[in-house]
């Protein structure tokens, strides 16, 4: 179970520095451990375990030290094997320099002229429409007849709740969902077609199929404007900022991308875009063969460089899927969208020295090291093996949790903060009276903004469970209560229901997780075998120094 622990612990270790130690054997008080010529000092586990901190992990300074000198053994064999030079290693790193540079380029020019003033942010709420929250009932499906067809009946008088509880998809499965999927939606969430919709209509308005992504992939969302309710400007403060920042930065970065074309001379290269739009108009997903002088031909020039139809390909291996035409203005508009800028960018990073600065440095061998350990982890844990079903039930079964769908309601809920005034409320209720003036008159606090909560069985923990379990149970229709819910007492009424349930292995997407699943595992275990031989071989070769450990744990309080 230990030795699973690290094998955990190393998988999940970001980019680590460790100091080379001096050529006595004789580690002073702050050297926690020794792997081969390396020293992993005190300093160096302190500033890891307050990355681990910061990322949600309390580990102990044993496990952390077990982790890097792990990491090093595995580093150490990597290198020795020549998994520096391996060409995955060079491209993504190419890939990743490129991305940082970048970002840096983007941080020193762009970032510094973007900054939003609280006066803008209050314009901006005031008339860009951030006053209102838009509440909203959605049907999604992923098929576009299917949902064509549903809209075309609720447009011509069709029940929305009906016709929604009908063919209303689970976003993630693809299978029915049993009940009306309600969304509350800020200005600036997403998805951003929806909520311009959304935000345009009127309340009762039934908003046309809309095209989303989501976890799933994509599908279609009709939508009804339920409801708006008033924001105050300190709940959108940020993403009001956020928003403003965004658009600037992009106006400011747009306008500094056609500078750089000009100044470095971007242009295409006729030869090699042809070659690239032939090749892939007349070649599979895959893109076919090209031999090595016709990858090395340029697509675009820029200064003393050039991207080659290798570079394009690798960068963009989807491009053979583009809608429409294979063109190249189609390839040029792909290009432009990621790679074109970040290599403009990255060029000018580099005239201006900042790949020459130690933060550069640092980061380049941090990511090298990572990308290193990544292939050669790949290399030992990589190798795929068949799957039975036996095994395939048997996960399942072990961890059918994963799989389940809680049990969800949909209520109109009162809270007030005593209980004779919850009897009042449930007596008027049952006699009529209108929810919405019980809610406004007797309501201590709106979990809706009409009254309306959703309501999951595994929410036990936040509501109450006794208070869960009942709405749970509840028949539908009836004035339920008054039931305390932490420190109020509530009048509900379920709406609709779903049952606890769960996606079982004839559905594609729950198999293909579990056996991803399984795969995972037996690779974990590849790996850590590894580790355990590599650790026996190298024993000669290691020492670790408990004694000295308190040193980082001293570190470490005075930080509490």
């Amino acid at each position: 179970m230990r030795n699973k622990i690290r094998a955990l612990a190393l998988l999940n270790t970001l980019t680590i520095l460790v100091g080379c130690g001096p050529d006595s054997p004789a580690p002073n008080p702050e050297v926690l451990a020794i792997v081969g010529d390396l020293e992993i000092s005190a300093s160096y586990v302190y500033e890891y375990q307050k990355k681990n901190r910061a990322a949600g992990r309390v580990w102990s300074t044993q496990l952390a030290v077990e982790t890097l000198v792990d990491r090093e053994l595995l580093l150490a064999e990597a290198k020795r094997k020549g998994f520096v030079s391996e060409s995955t290693v060079v491209h993504k790193f190419q890939q990743r320099e490129r991305s940082y540079l970048a970002e840096e380029m983007l941080r020193i020019e762009v970032a510094p002229r973007a900054k939003v003033t609280e006066e803008e942010i209050l314009a901006e709420y005031e008339s860009g429409g951030w006053k209102n929250q838009i509440l909203t009932e959605e049907l999604f499906h992923i098929s576009a007849d299917t949902v064509r067809s549903v809209y075309e009946r609720i447009a011509a008088g069709g029940d929305f709740s009906a016709l929604a509880l009908k063919y209303n998809q689970d976003r993630v499965f693809h299978i029915p969902a049993g009940y009306i999927g309600r969304q509350e939606y800020y200005r600036s969430d997403p998805p951003r077609a929806v909520v311009e919709a959304a935000f345009s209509a009127e309340v009762g308005e039934i908003i046309p199929p809309v095209f989303v992504t989501g976890l799933g992939g994509g599908g279609w969302v009709v939508a009804r404007v339920i409801g708006r309710k008033g924001v105050d400007l300190s709940t959108v403060t940020a993403k009001i900022r956020k928003e403003l920042y965004d658009e600037r930065v992009e106006h400011i970065r747009s306008a500094y991308l056609l500078h750089l074309r000009d100044k470095f001379g971007l242009k295409v290269e006729d030869k090699g875009m042809n070659l690239l739009v032939e090749h892939i108009a007349n070649s599979g997903d895959d893109g076919g063969i090209l031999d090595e002088n016709a990858l090395e031909v340029p697509v675009y020039s820029y200064a003393d460089s050039y991207i080659t139809v290798s570079q394009v390909l690798s960068n963009i291996g989807d491009i053979s899927r583009l809608p429409g035409p294979v063109d190249a203005e189609s390839i040029s508009a792909e290009l432009k969208k990621r790679l074109l800028p970040e290599t403009l960018l990255a060029y000018d990073a580099k005239s201006h020295g900042v790949d020459t600065t130690q933060t550069y440095n640092q980061w380049s061998r941090g990511q090298i090291d990572d990308l290193v350990l990544e292939t050669y982890y790949k290399s030992i844990a990589g190798q795929v093996e068949a799957v039975s079903e036996q095994d395939i039930e048997a996960y399942y079964e072990e961890h059918k949790v994963k799989f389940r769908s809680p049990g969800r309601a949909e209520i109109f809920d009162i809270l007030v903060r005593d209980l004779e005034t919850a009897q009042q409320v449930k007596a008027a209720w049952e006699k009529g009276d209108d929810f919405g003036e019980l809610l406004a008159q007797y309501g201590v606090r709106d979990r809706g903004g009409d009254g309306r909560v959703i309501v999951y069985s595994s929410q036990g923990s936040i509501y109450g469970q006794r208070w869960v379990d009942a709405v749970m149970s509840a028949p539908l229709w009836t004035v339920m209560g008054p039931i305390q819910t932490q420190d109020y007492f509530s009048v509900f009424q379920v709406e609709m229901r779903q049952d606890e349930y769960f996606y079982g292995l004839e559905l594609d997407r729950v198999r293909n997780s579990v056996i991803r699943s399984i795969e995972e595992q037996n690779a974990r275990n590849r790996f850590e075998n590894h580790m355990v031989e590599l650790r026996d071989d190298m024993d000669d070769a290691l020492a670790v120094f408990a004694e000295h450990f308190s040193l980082v744990d001293s570190l470490l309080a005075t930080d509490e």
